[in-house]
């Protein structure tokens, strides 16, 4: 019974997150998410840096993940995931 609330309560604590993230919760980055998504829906975490670049065509986000010796890359313009680099 204690592990029947307990699953119930854990079940309407994310609830509303999995109905903003939909396809996304728990998934893997895709292009074509938000900002906001990737950074609530996905299993990345929080990023080792972000580097802002400004130009005429607006706003680009790099945000840069560093396992052991490795880097991903993953690059928002205006607020939407547009590429990623492993």
């Amino acid at each position: 019974a204690e592990e029947t609330r307990r699953r119930v309560a854990e079940d309407l604590e994310v609830a509303p997150l999995r109905q903003f993230c939909g396809r996304f919760y728990g998934a893997d980055p895709t292009v074509g998410m938000t900002e906001e998504q990737f950074d609530k829906c996905s299993w990345k975490g929080k990023p080792t840096t972000k580097n802002y670049t400004q130009t005429g065509a607006g706003t680009v986000v790099q945000y840069v993940y560093k396992v052991g010796n490795a880097y991903s890359f993953y690059y928002f313009r205006n607020g939407v995931l547009t590429s990623m680099q492993y």
